[in-house]
C-alpha cells in the first residue's frame, strides 16, 4: 500500500477509534451520575491536560521523532479506558479524562508533520493541502462508522452484558482498538522517521516553544490563524459537549439509543463531504479564503443559535449536521496555511500551538460557558456563545481581514 493510502487509512482508524465513544460519552457521564457542571468538569479536564502537554509534547516531537511520541500517546490512551473500564467514582472519571487529554497532546500534530515532511521529501509540496484534506475526510468517514459503532454496541450488547453499566462493552472495544494501533504502527509507517532535528543552537524544550511561539505571533497571517483557531474550539466543543443531553430532552423517553450513533454518523459525514469539497478549493492556488473563512465561521455561529432555538427532533438534527458541515469546513484551510508558513524544524510544535489554541477554547467553555449550561440551560449557552461568536468575527474582519492570504502559494522550507 502507497505512502497517502496507508496514512489516510491510519487516521481513519484512528480518528474513528476516538468516534467510538464520542457519541455516547456524555450519557455515560450521566449514567454516573454526573450533572451538566461535573460534565462540564470532564471535559476541562481533557483540555487542561491538553493545555498543560500540547508544547512540550511538540517539541518533543520535533526533538525526538514524531512517531515516537506518536506511540507515548496511545499508551496514554490505553490507560485513560482502564481507568474508565474499572472505577465509578466521579474523581476517577474526570482523573481518566485528564489522562486522555495527555494522550490527546502527545498526538496531535505529531503524525500530520510526519506526513508532511513525507510529502516534500517526494517533492510533492503543492499537494499539501490536498492531501491533507483528503486525510480529513477519511477521518470523518471513519469517525462516521466509529459513533455508529459505538451506539450499535450500547444498543445491542450494553444491558445484555452488563446491565449495571451498558457502556462497558464500548468501553473495551475502544482499549482494544487503541491497542491494535499501538502494534500496528510498524506497518502504517514503514519508512521510518524522515526529519532528524539537530538542535542548532536550542538547548532546550522551552527554548523551542518559545521561538515556536515567536515564530506563530511575530506574523500577521498567523496570528489571525491562531484566533480563528480560538473561536473553532469555543464553536465545536460547545456543540459537542451539550448535543446529546438536548437530543436526550427531546427524544422519548423509551427511544433507542442508537439514535446517537445515527446522528453523531451523519454529523461527521457532512464533516467528511465538507473536507472533499475544501480539497478542491485548496487545489487552486488562487481560491479566495478572505471573504470564505468569515463566511464559513458566521454560518457555524448562526446555525449554533438555530440549533438552540429549535422545536422539532428533526429540526434540531438538521441544523447540527449542518453546522458540522461549515465548521468542519474551516479546519483544513486553517490547517494547510499553518503548513505553508512554517519549516520542518518547528513543524510538530507549530501543530501544537495550533492544537493548543483549539483547546483553549474548549477550556474556556468547561471552566466558564458550562456554568451558563447548568443554571440557565443549554439553549441560554448556544444563543451566547453564538451571539459573542458573531460579534467577535466582525471585530476580526475589521482589523485582520486585510491580512489574511488570499492564495495559497507553494513554499519550500
Amino acid at each position: 500500500m502507497k505512502l497517502d493510502s496507508r496514512y489516510k487509512l491510519h487516521q481513519a482508524i484512528n480518528v474513528g477509534t476516538l468516534g467510538v465513544f464520542g457519541p455516547v460519552m456524555v450519557l455515560f457521564c450521566m449514567h454516573k451520575g454526573m450533572n451538566l457542571y461535573q460534565i462540564g468538569l470532564f471535559f476541562a479536564a481533557y483540555f487542561a491536560a491538553i493545555t498543560c502537554f500540547e508544547l512540550p509534547s511538540g517539541a518533543w516531537a520535533d526533538k525526538f521523532g514524531r512517531l515516537k511520541v506518536f506511540h507515548w500517546a496511545k499508551l496514554f490512551d490505553c490507560l485513560n479506558f482502564v481507568l474508565l473500564i474499572c472505577f465509578d467514582a466521579v474523581e476517577l472519571i474526570i482523573l481518566a479524562s485528564f489522562i486522555g487529554g495527555i494522550g490527546r497532546a502527545l498526538g496531535s500534530g505529531a503524525l500530520e508533520a510526519w506526513y508532511v515532511e513525507s510529502l516534500k521529501a517526494q517533492r510533492r509540496h503543492s499537494e499539501i493541502g490536498q492531501q491533507l484534506s483528503s486525510a480529513h475526510a477519511w477521518s470523518m468517514l471513519g469517525m462516521a462508522i466509529g459513533a455508529l459503532l459505538g451506539a450499535g454496541l450500547v444498543q445491542l450488547f450494553g444491558n445484555q452484558l452488563n446491565p449495571d453499566n451498558p457502556y462497558l462493552f464500548t468501553l473495551m472495544t475502544v482499549l482494544i482498538l487503541h491497542t491494535f494501533i499501538l502494534c500496528s504502527m510498524g506497518y502504517f509507517f514503514q519508512e521510518g522517521e524522515r526529519y532528524a532535528s539537530s538542535d542548532q543552537g536550542i538547548n532546550s524544550d522551552l527554548a523551542r516553544i518559545r521561538e515556536a511561539l515567536l515564530i506563530c505571533c511575530s506574523e500577521a497571517n498567523l496570528r489571525i490563524v491562531l484566533l480563528m483557531q480560538l473561536l473553532f474550539g469555543v464553536l465545536l466543543t460547545s456543540s459537542q459537549t451539550y448535543w446529546q443531553p438536548k437530543l436526550q430532552t427531546m427524544l422519548k423517553a423509551d427511544t433507542e439509543i442508537f439514535i446517537f450513533g445515527w446522528v453523531s454518523a451523519l454529523f461527521y459525514v457532512c464533516a467528511a463531504i465538507a473536507a472533499s469539497l475544501v480539497k478542491r478549493v485548496l487545489s487552486k492556488l488562487d481560491s479566495q479564503l478572505n471573504s470564505l473563512l468569515f463566511l464559513l465561521f458566521s454560518m457555524s455561529s448562526l446555525i449554533l443559535i438555530a440549533m438552540a432555538l429549535s422545536q422539532s427532533v428533526g429540526g434540531f438534527i438538521g441544523f447540527y449536521c449542518a453546522f458540522g458541515f461549515f465548521i468542519f469546513t474551516v479546519k483544513p484551510i486553517l490547517a494547510t496555511i499553518m503548513h505553508q508558513r512554517v519549516c520542518d524544524r518547528f513543524r510538530a510544535t507549530s501543530l501544537s500551538v495550533l492544537s493548543l489554541t483549539f483547546n483553549l477554547g474548549g477550556l474556556l467553555l468547561g471552566l466558564l460557558f458550562s456554568l451558563i449550561a447548568d443554571n440557565l440551560g443549554i439553549d441560554v449557552l448556544w444563543c451566547v456563545i453564538g451571539g459573542l461568536s458573531s460579534i467577535t468575527l466582525l471585530l476580526l474582519k475589521y482589523r485582520y481581514a486585510v491580512l489574511i492570504p488570499v492564495s495559497l502559494k507553494s513554499k519550500q522550507s
